[in-house]
């Protein structure tokens, strides 16, 4: 079993480790409206495509940004490749903004973390990212502007990218954080269920997840365990379309970011790369894998603490922790969440030959090193099965 360096630590040998502070986030109703107050050089527009007729758009244009220098230089209507993005990187060159400003999820996030790179760095191209990105002159500034309460994208660092041939290409990279993000309550009136659910999930399992990380440092434990235990508390209530509890959602999305960007992913996020090729939300399948990594991991304790804070019963640590697991499941039920993943859809025969392939990709990149905890390269083709088929025994 291989292990590679560790990027969270500054140093693995003594134990160190280092919190980057969050970006600026201006929060609350309206939150956009002080984008008034930047005045000076243009102002570059990547979003959603279904934002382009949206009231969020109608208001920039007329009121928030009336007289200001604009352009929509990219609306994102997919999840990002380099096929997608090439045509759009001599436009912001061209248009050399001031500001970047990216509204939407996931994928409007990434792309214009690209945009933003390709600017900055001209002389860059997508191979030459994969091996690092050069310091940025300061051009631009990335300000995120999420719609969605799950990916986080807006507090890091990181982006995820099709190539021309189909596989995937992470960028893991403080240079494309965002410098400022807008956390605008009011932008979440109209979010679907699904969307809700599945982001809400994806938020859950970046903070639950962070817990297991070797790089967990006493900072982000304090930090996870409270948002694990506030969002627990306010996705079901944001399901039934709660004002409040969806502004909690959005705040906990940020900082659950924040958490991935300090701590990593967990063991959930290590698994999924077959998700793509089923076009299955990521958000759904992280959640699924969730409550079995917990299980998997119950013995180191990672999750006492949410336990503790929920007053879940049992006498021992193990206990709490799988009346907690329980919760989640329960929750599950309530928000409309699968607990496998056969329940997604995914051909038996066809997915069970297949984890022998998967298992080689994860172990090939190397993130499943980092989680303390983790029991050995042999036992992943039981996590698979436990997530697709439920638990047996």
């Amino acid at each position: 079993m291989g292990h590679k360096p560790n990027p969270y630590f500054l140093s693995e040998k003594k134990g160190l480790t280092a919190h980057e502070s969050t970006l600026k986030v201006t929060m609350g109703d309206g939150a956009l409206e002080q984008l008034r107050n930047y005045k000076e050089g243009r102002i570059a527009i990547v979003l959603d495509t279904y934002l382009l007729e949206s009231k969020v758009l109608k208001k920039l244009k007329e009121e928030i940004l009336a007289e200001r220098e604009y352009k929509i230089i990219c609306d994102v209507k997919e999840e990002p490749s380099y096929e997608a993005i090439d045509p759009f990187i001599p436009v912001v060159q061209e248009y050399a903004p001031r500001y970047i400003l990216a509204i939407g999820g996931g994928s409007t996030m990434d792309t214009a973390k690209a945009l933003w790179s390709f600017y900055e760095c001209p002389e860059l191209t997508w191979e030459k990212a994969l091996k690092g990105l050069p310091a940025f002159p300061g051009k631009a500034v990335l300000i995120a502007v999420p719609t969605t309460s799950g990916t986080g994208a807006e507090a890091t660092g990181a982006a995820v990218y099709k190539k021309y041939d189909g596989t995937k290409a992470l960028w893991i990279d403080k240079a494309i954080r965002p410098k400022e993000a807008f956390l605008d309550y009011s932008l979440l009136e109209s979010i679907p269920q699904k969307v809700i659910v599945n982001a809400g999930v994806d938020a859950l399992a970046h903070v639950i997840g962070a817990l297991s990380c070797e790089a967990c440092n006493i900072m982000e434990h304090m930090i996870s365990t409270q948002v694990a235990v506030s969002i627990l508390k306010a996705l079901p209530k944001s399901c039934r379309k709660d004002a409040d509890a969806r502004a909690v959602m959005h705040v906990c999305a940020h900082l659950a970011g924040d958490e991935i960007e300090n701590a990593g992913g967990g063991l959930e996020h290590k698994l999924d790369m077959f998700a793509k090729a089923y076009h299955l939300p990521h958000g759904e399948v992280i959640g699924i894998f969730l409550p079995y990594t917990m299980l998997y991991l119950i013995r180191e304790n990672h999750y006492l603490d949410i336990a503790k804070q929920l007053g879940m019963p049992g006498e021992t640590p193990c206990e709490k922790q799988r009346a907690l697991v329980d919760l989640i499941w329960k929750i599950y039920d309530e928000i409309g969440l699968p607990k496998t993943l056969r329940e997604t859809g995914i051909p038996e025969e066809e997915f069970i030959a297949a984890i022998p392939s998967y298992i080689e990709m994860v172990k090939e990149i190397g993130h499943i090193y980092w989680i303390k905890g983790f029991q050995g390269d042999d036992t992943l083709e039981g996590l698979y099965k436990q997530a697709y088929y439920g638990l047996t025994e």
